[in-house]
C-alpha cells in the first residue's frame, strides 16, 4: 500500500468527524451519492446525499452514520477503515502531545511520485484549470432561474412554486455532482443552490413541513458556507418561519442574525422590517421601535415582490404589524388605510403577507370602539 501524508489540523476549525466521514468516502473510492446510499443502506435509515455533503461540510453525522460509514469503506477495500486513516505512529504521538488526530490528505504510491518538471507539466495545469462540464451560460441559467422563482413567490401556489424549485435544485445537484467545473463555476452553483435552499426552505414553512424546512436551512448554510457567501437568506426564511409558529423572540433573533450576514441592500430591508415586527410581537416595546427606525432608514427602493425584497407596500405591512402589536391605535389606523392604497391590484398578498391583514381584521374594530369610547 502506499505511503500516506498527513496534515497537522491543529489550528483547523472544521470538526474532525467530519473530516473523517469524507476521507473515509474517498478510500471506499465512492461519489457523494454512492457513499450516502451505501450508508443508508449499512445504517438502515435513509441518508438523502445533501444531508450526507453536509456532514461532510462541518455537520457532526450521528454516531450511527459515522459507524456505518466506516463498515461501507472496510467492506469497499480490504484491511480496518481505522488502520489506513491514522497511521499509528503519529496517533500515539499526537495522543502523547493532546493534539486533534490528523487526516490524511494525499496518498503516494509505493516509491513516491516521479517529478517531471517541464512544458507538459505545465501545459497539464492548464488543461486541468480549463476543464469543465459546462459553461458559464449553464451557470448563469441556473442563477436567473433561482431569481425569477423568488420574483414569482407571492403570486404563485406554494406547492406548485416548490416543485418547480425541487427540479431546479437536482439539476444543479447533478451538474456539480456528476463532472468538474471550474472554480469559479463551482463557487457561483454553490451560490445559487444555497438561495434556492433558502427559499425551498421558506416554501416548506408555508405548508407546515417545519422538519424538513430545518434540513433545507442546514443544507443551505452548508452550501453558502463552502462558497464563501453569507447565509442571510435562510436566516430570513427561518425568521419567517418561526414568526408564523408564534416564536416571536426567536424570529426577532433570527432575523437580526441575518442582518449581521452580510445580505444584499434589498433582503436587508427585509430582515430589518422582519425584526421588528418580530420583537413587537414579543412585546419588546425599545427592540421593535429601534428596529424600526433602523428599518425605515433603508431606502432601497425595490419595487420586486421578491421573497427577499421589501417594496414599499410590504414595508407598509410591516409597519402596521408593529403598531398593533405595540397598541399604537392612531398610527394603525393610519397604516391601514396606505396599506389598501399601496398594494397593487395585480399583486396577490402571499402567505406571509396575508398574516398582517388578517390580524386587522380583529383587531381594527377594537382600536375604532377605544378610539371612539375613550
Amino acid at each position: 500500500m502506499g505511503e500516506v501524508i498527513y496534515l497537522n489540523l491543529r489550528n483547523s476549525t472544521r470538526n474532525s468527524r467530519a473530516v473523517s466521514l469524507g476521507t473515509l468516502r474517498h478510500l471506499a473510492g465512492m461519489s457523494a451519492d454512492e457513499f450516502a446510499a451505501a450508508i443508508a443502506d449499512e445504517a438502515g435509515e435513509p441518508v438523502p446525499t445533501f444531508v450526507y455533503m453536509a456532514y461532510e461540510d462541518g455537520e457532526p453525522p450521528p454516531a450511527a452514520v459515522l459507524s456505518a460509514a466506516r463498515r461501507v469503506a472496510a467492506h469497499a477495500r480490504p484491511g480496518s477503515a481505522d488502520d489506513r486513516v491514522f497511521h499509528p505512529v503519529d496517533r500515539e504521538r499526537l495522543q502523547r502531545a493532546g493534539a486533534p488526530e490528523p487526516a490524511p490528505i494525499i496518498m503516494l504510491p509505493s516509491g513516491g511520485l516521479a517529478a517531471d518538471v517541464g512544458e507538459a507539466d505545465a501545459r497539464r495545469v492548464i488543461a486541468w484549470v480549463e476543464s469543465t462540464n459546462t459553461t458559464d451560460d449553464a451557470v448563469g441559467y441556473f442563477t436567473q432561474a433561482t431569481t425569477r422563482l423568488a420574483e414569482e413567490h407571492a403570486s404563485a401556489p406554494p406547492a406548485a412554486l416548490l416543485a418547480a424549485a425541487g427540479q431546479l435544485h437536482a439539476m444543479i445537484s447533478a451538474l456539480m455532482e456528476g463532472g468538474r467545473q471550474r472554480q469559479h463555476q463551482v463557487r457561483e452553483l454553490m451560490h445559487t443552490d444555497a438561495w434556492l435552499l433558502a427559499h425551498i426552505c421558506q416554501m416548506l414553512g408555508d405548508i407546515e413541513r417545519d422538519r424538513d424546512a430545518v434540513a433545507y436551512a442546514t443544507a443551505s448554510a452548508a452550501l453558502a458556507t463552502e462558497a464563501g457567501s453569507g447565509s442571510a437568506a435562510v436566516y430570513s426564511a427561518q425568521a419567517q418561519i418561526a414568526r408564523w409558529r408564534g416564536r416571536h423572540t426567536e424570529a426577532a433573533d433570527l432575523a437580526a442574525e441575518g442582518l449581521r450576514s452580510a445580505p444584499p441592500p434589498h433582503l436587508r430591508t427585509l430582515l430589518a422590517y422582519q425584526e421588528a415586527n418580530a420583537a413587537a410581537a414579543a412585546k419588546q416595546r425599545r427592540r421593535a421601535r429601534a428596529a424600526l427606525r433602523h428599518a425605515d432608514s433603508l431606502d432601497d427602493d425595490s419595487v420586486s415582490y421578491s421573497a427577499w425584497s421589501c417594496p414599499p407596500a410590504r414595508r407598509a405591512l410591516y409597519r402596521l404589524g408593529v403598531a398593533l402589536n405595540l397598541g399604537d391605535a392612531s398610527e394603525a389606523l393610519r397604516l391601514a388605510g396606505d396599506v389598501g392604497s399601496m398594494w397593487p391590484d395585480e399583486q396577490p398578498l402571499a402567505v406571509d403577507d396575508h398574516v398582517i391583514p388578517q390580524a386587522c381584521a380583529h383587531v381594527i374594530p377594537q382600536v375604532l370602539a377605544c378610539t371612539l369610547f375613550t
